[in-house]
């Protein structure tokens, strides 16, 4: 190291390009800092590409899964629909509307799932006294469960 301390300082007091790339050096990590700091609080993926992969495969099986429950769902709510007194139908209503909204809905199907939750709202209004949200009620389930192949039975 330099054994004199103060001939090192003075010449990089007295070298005004020195000091400019110290300090433009300093700038440029003091940047990258707020700049990762940033992302990280926005939630930027930051991860590697295997996780995304892993990400896009868990996407695919709740998609699956999905379809899976909501297939099984909508054919219990119709056989419990189709016989039964008013009050049998009011609780299959309520049983299939909390049961869809206990599910983990991916992107692709936020609307049917909507939708879905929609017309049971409607036809448990319908069968409350309201003809016409019963009449709305089964027009939407049948036109979501139309959409849908894999919904149909």
């Amino acid at each position: 190291m330099n054994k004199h301390p103060k001939k090192f300082l003075s010449k990089f007091v007295r070298q005004p390009h020195i000091r400019l790339f110290v300090f433009l050096v300093a700038l440029f990590l003091v940047l990258i800092g707020a700049i990762k700091y940033t992302a990280e609080r926005l939630g930027h993926d930051t991860a590697p590409a295997p996780w995304r992969e892993n990400l896009y495969q868990s996407d695919l099986n709740l998609k699956s899964v999905y379809e899976t429950k909501t297939a099984a769902i909508v054919r219990k709510f119709a056989a419990e629909n189709s016989s039964g007194a008013a009050g049998q139908r009011l609780g299959a209503i309520v049983k299939a509307r909390q049961d869809l909204l206990d599910l983990t809905v991916p992107p692709e199907y936020k609307d049917l799932h909507l939708q879905l939750v929609i017309a049971l709202t409607q036809l448990e209004a319908g069968y409350q006294g309201d003809a016409d949200k019963l009449s709305k009620g089964q027009t939407m389930l049948s036109e979501a469960i139309k959409s849908q192949a894999w919904l149909k039975f």
